[in-house]
Parts: structure tokens; C-alpha cells; sequence
């Protein structure tokens, strides 16, 4: 097998419907530091224990295609000798390996870092390969200031992803590209739009440069959020809405799948950020998933704590998270958390005065049901399946309420087709789990 029918069929492996990647390569001192905070003594054999608890979970092969690990996992053992790395083989989870070696200060751009471990990289990167690992990932860091990053911080650190992605793919080894622009600081979810935007396109017009193959890497990046610092916090469909905007005006559709990190976000918000992204945009043109670490892990951590007794309790967490977000992956995070319903409709979640979801991230097909229940239209048909795809779609596109007569016209009826089915058009708007559109966009719809 050749290095390029090598990548595609990792590739093939890890972009899987309903999977997504756990980040298991916390470094020594990282991993300490979450570990001291739930009481956990940071040793090798604690954190050996830790990583065989996650790899060993029952079932998470369904929920997970990959695992990066650090160095020093590759070579630990289960307690039954069995080398952690061939442990995730048997789960039908790919191995990958973080490969860059932390972060210093960028020479001549106050307050920007870069990473540091392209010397002698391609021959780690063979060692690995022969160790069972098939991807490998490498972070950069953008930190947001009213100066950072710096047009040379974003060149930088573009460039040296670059050179790391041509490496791996030189050794057969798919590169995940991650550039973080981090969450700290008091920025708005606007400011955090602009640095991102200019730093994947940095990071893309690199990876052509060194004749990157798109096809065959995978992108880790931020969502677009505001800073953690900064109040209020933006719904799930605000970040959903400007997170794709800004992507599609740089990430190309060449490359397979978008797996977001996590980068500081609490558990719920990682997988509602992402449900409500793959439940607005289904039809995006890359696999929109998740390479989560603490938003996996942080409740596994917590119910541990170290202790044998509680191994059960933290698997059974840990495979709860990642069932969540292998619903957010397709859009059905609201049924994930959600108790079984009599007769198929699920519980309403929260509205606004206009009868229209707080949050349009919790929506999915079973709430359009109950939201047409609610509104008495009885069992929704196949008819008015059509125009809520429609609605959808138009709005995933352009982010704007669409003239009913052009959704009409498509399946050769005029707006009265909609306002026989819905009763209103801004019915059929409100059973589609579409965002608040406005005054004027609501009379309009309201008037038809």
C-alpha cells in the first residue's frame, strides 16, 4: 500500500457518521493540573490507569473512530499487558499521536507563541507509524488581544503547519491541523469571528504553498465564540450561524471533515454548539464533528477520582458525553438528553413570547412534532416535510426568511399551499425550528 492509499483509508476510518475523536494527549504537566483538581495524585501509573479506563469503556467504539494519544501512552500496557494502543485497534479506534512539542515565545511579535518540534519530526513520525500510529496532530495557539495576533504570529505559525501537514503526509501519516485561537479574555463573539477568519485563511494559502493535500488532513479549530470573560454568553444558534459564515468563506471543501475542539467550553455547550451547527446546516460541505477532550473526559475525571470502585461510574460517564455528541454530530442532541416520550413526541423546549425556540439548536424532528402538536396540525405528512427542508436549507444558505412563493413554487404550488398546511406561513417558520427572522420577516410571514 502506497502512502496515498494509506491516508485515504484513514481517512475513510476516521470521518464516520455519528463518530468523532477523543483527545487523550493531555502532556505530563496538563494532565497533572486536571488531576489535582479532583483530587487525582498525577503519577505514570495514574495516568495509565485513566487512559485504560477511557480505551476500555464498553461500547465507545460506537461513539468514537479515534484517539490521539501522547507519547507516553504508546507504550503503556492494560492491566492485563495488552499495549493501550492495541486496546483501541480491538474497539475499532483508530490510533493518532501528538507530535508537536509545546509552545514558546515568538521572536519579534510581543505577546504571540509558536510551536516548537519539526527537527527530527519525520523520523518520530516513522517510529510511531511502526508503533500502530496512523494520524498525528499539532497545535498552534492565537491568543486575542486589541494587538494579537500579529500579521507575523498568524504567518508564523501558519507556516509551521504547513511544513508539519507536508511532513506527515511525506510518512503516510494524516495530519490534523489545529489552530486554536483561544477562548480566554473579554473579546466579543465579532472579534473572535475576524481572528479566525484571517487565521485559517493564513493557515490554508500554507498548506497550498507546501502542497498540502486537502483531501487527506483533517482540520481541528475553534468555534466562533466570544471570550470567557465576556457577558452575555451567545446562544447556540448565534455560534452555529457566524462559526459557518466564517468557514465557508476559508476552509475549502476539499477537506473531509471539521473535528472542533473544545478549547475550554463546558461539556454541554461543546455538544449543543455542535448539534445546533449540524441541525441548521446539514447540508455543509464538510463532516462537521469533534475532537473533544475536556468537554469528553471532565465528567470520567470527576467520577473517579482515582479510586478502583469507581472505574463503572466513569466509563458509564464517559460514554454518556460521547453518545452526546455522536447525536450532536447529525443534530439530535435535544433527543440524546432527553427521556424517552410517550408516542413519539418529545417535550417542548423553552419558547419566546412568539411561540419560536429559544434556542433553534435543540431542534430536531421530533420537536418540530411537538411544536405542530402544540399548534394543532395534527401528524405532520410528507407535504409539510417539504417546506420545513426547504425552510431549512434556504436558511442554512443565506440566513434570511425566504419568499414563500419561491419555496412554493418549487413543488409547483403558490404560498396558500403553506398557509393551508401550517395555518400561517410563520407557522411553518416556527414548526421548523428556525431563529427569531425579525419584525418585519415575522409580519410578513404572519400576514400569509
Amino acid at each position: 500500500m502506497n502512502s496515498q492509499d494509506e491516508l485515504n483509508t484513514t481517512i475513510k476510518a476516521l470521518v464516520q457518521d455519528r463518530k468523532g475523536i477523543l483527545a487523550a494527549d493531555e502532556s505530563v504537566p496538563t494532565i497533572s493540573k486536571r488531576f489535582k483538581a479532583v483530587g487525582i495524585e498525577s503519577t505514570e501509573e495514574t495516568r495509565r490507569a485513566y487512559r485504560e479506563l477511557l480505551l476500555t469503556a464498553p461500547g465507545i467504539g460506537e461513539f468514537i473512530s479515534g484517539v490521539i494519544l501522547f507519547e507516553e501512552t504508546l507504550g503503556q500496557k492494560a492491566a492485563d499487558g495488552t499495549l493501550l494502543i492495541e486496546v483501541a485497534q480491538r474497539a475499532g479506534i483508530v490510533p493518532g499521536i501528538k507530535v508537536d512539542k509545546g509552545t514558546i515565545a515568538l521572536a519579534n511579535a510581543p505577546g504571540d507563541m509558536v510551536t516548537q518540534g519539526l527537527d527530527g519530526l519525520a523520523e518520530r513520525l516513522a517510529h510511531y507509524k511502526i508503533q500502530g500510529a496512523r494520524f498525528a496532530k499539532w497545535r498552534e495557539i492565537y491568543p486575542i488581544t486589541p494587538t494579537n495576533p500579529t500579521r507575523l504570529g498568524m504567518t508564523a505559525n501558519a507556516e509551521v503547519l504547513a511544513r508539519y501537514a507536508a511532513i506527515c503526509q511525506e510518512q503516510g501519516i494524516v495530519p490534523i491541523v489545529e489552530p486554536e485561537v483561544l477562548i480566554d479574555g473579554e473579546h466579543s463573539i465579532e472579534r473572535c469571528a475576524e481572528v479566525t477568519e484571517a487565521v485559517l485563511s493564513e493557515v490554508f494559502t500554507a498548506l497550498c504553498r507546501h502542497r498540502v493535500s486537502l483531501e487527506r488532513m483533517l482540520l481541528k479549530p475553534n468555534m466562533i465564540v466570544p471570550g470567557k470573560a465576556h457577558q452575555p454568553k451567545s446562544p447556540a444558534h448565534d455560534v452555529a450561524r457566524m462559526t459557518i459564515e466564517v468557514f465557508r468563506r476559508v476552509v475549502p471543501a476539499a477537506v473531509p471533515s471539521i473535528n472542533f475542539l473544545s478549547g475550554g467550553l463546558s461539556p454541554e455547550d461543546a455538544s449543543s454548539y455542535l448539534n445546533a451547527m449540524n441541525a441548521l446546516y446539514p447540508h455543509a460541505p464538510w463532516a462537521l464533528s469533534f475532537s473533544y477532550a475536556r468537554a469528553l473526559q471532565e465528567p470520567a475525571m470527576a467520577a473517579w477520582r482515582g479510586l478502583a470502585e469507581n472505574v463503572g461510574a466513569a466509563q458509564h460517564a464517559f460514554c454518556e458525553r460521547a453518545r452526546c455528541n455522536s447525536a450532536a454530530r447529525c443534530g439530535q442532541y435535544g433527543d440524546a438528553i432527553q427521556p424517552p416520550v410517550t408516542k413519539g413526541v418529545a417535550p417542548l423546549p423553552e419558547l419566546d413570547e412568539n411561540g419560536l425556540l429559544k434556542d433553534p439548536g435543540t431542534w430536531n424532528e421530533s420537536v418540530a412534532s411537538a411544536l405542530a402538536a402544540q399548534s394543532g396540525l395534527g401528524e405532520l405528512t410528507e407535504d409539510h416535510w417539504k417546506i420545513i427542508r426547504a425552510l431549512r436549507e434556504y436558511y442554512g444558505k443565506f440566513g434570511v426568511a425566504p419568499a414563500m412563493n419561491q419555496v412554493c413554487h418549487a413543488y409547483g404550488r403558490d404560498w396558500r399551499w403553506a398557509h393551508d398546511l401550517f395555518h400561517t406561513c410563520l407557522g411553518a417558520w416556527r414548526v421548523a425550528g428556525l431563529p427569531d427572522p425579525g419584525e418585519e420577516a415575522k409580519s410578513y410571514l404572519n400576514d400569509m
